[in-house]
Formats: C-alpha cells, structure tokens, sequence
C-alpha cells in the first residue's frame, strides 16, 4: 500500500486506467468465442503507467533518482504491466478459432521526461509524468495470423530493441490494414496504405465511406459529447497525462 503522498498520488492516478483495463479485459473475454468480423480491445493502462513510474524503471537519467528502496518496490511496475498484458491477450487468443487473425498496436514509443524534476516524496509535483511520448521511439504494430507475412524462425523475439526493428508503416496504415484483412473496399480519401505484410487489397476502392449524412451526425454526436462531458473525469485525465492544456 503507498505510504508517502508521492505513491499515493502516483497511484490514485493510475489505478484508474488499471480498473478500466480489466473491465474490457472482462467483456472481450465474454465475446472472443464468438463469431465476429472484428473484436477490438483497448487496453490503456501500458501508457498511463509508463508515463507515471519510468523514473522507477530508469532511475539513472534523472537529476533526481528514487531511493533504492523505492526502486525495488516500483521499479518493475512497468515491466510487470507488460506481462499482465501479454498474458491477457495470449487468454484472448486461446478462446478464439485456430485462424483468426491477431493485430497487437501500440500508436507511440515512450521516453523519460521531466528529468530534472524533483519529485519530493512528501511534496509532489504537479506533473507526476516521469516519461512522454513527445520525440520518443515509434510505436509498434504487431501482425499474425493466416496469410500473414512470417518473421525469420530464428528471430528471438525476448532480445530484440527498437531500433532492430524494421521501420514498414506509420499510423495511417493501420486502418488500411484492418479494412484489408476483413476485406472490405478502401476509401479513396484515405490516407495510408495496407501493410506488405498482409498483401495487397484484391477487393477494390469506393470514393469515400464518409458520406454527408454520417458526417453531419458524427459532428453532432461529438458536440453533444463534449458538452455533456465538459470538464469532466475524462478532460482531468487526459490534462494530467499531458495530451492536452
């Protein structure tokens, strides 16, 4: 249990992320033995914990490290997330059918920030962020599955770093990549390319699937939104992990 005001706030703005994580965890669980074109599953709590506790995980780039006895108690949290994830997903997988394709994605790397911060323990900053995506390594997408492109049998995955991997899309690729595995028609307004990985589109273009009637009732939606949401549970999470003023 955190004992100084640093931990406790650190945790208080993490354990969120966590609990949402484990509801879609639930719900995906529920519905992955299920036929679907396409089940999808954020997990977020990978990023809000990398940004709260890399100054544990990586205490020799700040001005000002942690103690060694905070060190040991935090300093795996990040590592120990990933693990969670991983096997969250490797449970996922094993109540799908044997053909299914898998897409992992990760939109951002994460680096150390606020290095010069202090952090006092009993007096803590405003900005508990200890790592940003501002500059840091790209993010990764993971492809497997039927008629996907395989990797060398030899690649170890456990020894690889960011830099040994081959840079083959951005962002933008990502849904041109979905809407090529489930085979449907690519708008021609949209930005990116399917990834070699998964071959090319043999179901042809359609000029747009954002007609005037969907865009008008999507702009609605999100004015009603955000002026219901106003400043609310979710605009203080996202000020506080740094995405917005």
């Amino acid at each position: 249990r955190p004992q100084t005001p640093l931990a406790r706030r650190l945790w208080e703005n993490t354990s969120w992320s966590l609990r949402a994580d484990a509801t879609y965890l639930e719900i995906a669980e529920r519905l992955a033995g299920e036929r679907f074109d396409l089940l999808a599953c954020y997990l977020g709590g990978t990023d809000v914990v990398a940004h709260r506790f890399w100054r544990y995980m990586e205490p020799d780039v700040f001005d000002y490290p942690p103690s060694s006895e905070e060190v040991k108690r935090f300093g795996q949290a990040i590592r120990d997330y990933y693990r969670f994830v991983d096997r969250s997903i490797g449970r996922l997988r094993s109540r799908m059918a044997p053909e299914t394709r898998v897409v992992v994605i990760s939109d951002h790397g994460m680096q150390a920030s606020n290095v010069s911060e202090k952090f006092d323990s009993n007096e803590p900053p405003g900005d508990l962020n200890s790592a940003h995506h501002h500059g840091a390594p790209p993010g990764v997408i993971v492809v497997g599955g039927k008629g996907v492109e395989v990797v060398p049998a030899e690649t170890d995955w456990r020894e690889l770093e960011v830099g040994d991997l081959e840079e083959r899309g951005s962002i933008l690729d990502v849904l041109p990549t979905l809407l090529t595995l489930l085979e449907v028609p690519l708008g021609e307004d949209l930005k990116g390319r399917p990834l070699a990985a998964v071959g090319s589109p043999r179901v042809g273009s359609v000029a747009s699937h954002d007609g005037d009637d969907w865009k008008g009732e999507r702009e609605g939606l999100l004015a009603e939104r955000l002026e219901r949401e106003g400043e609310g549970e979710r605009m203080e999470q996202l000020r506080a992990l740094g995405y917005i003023e």
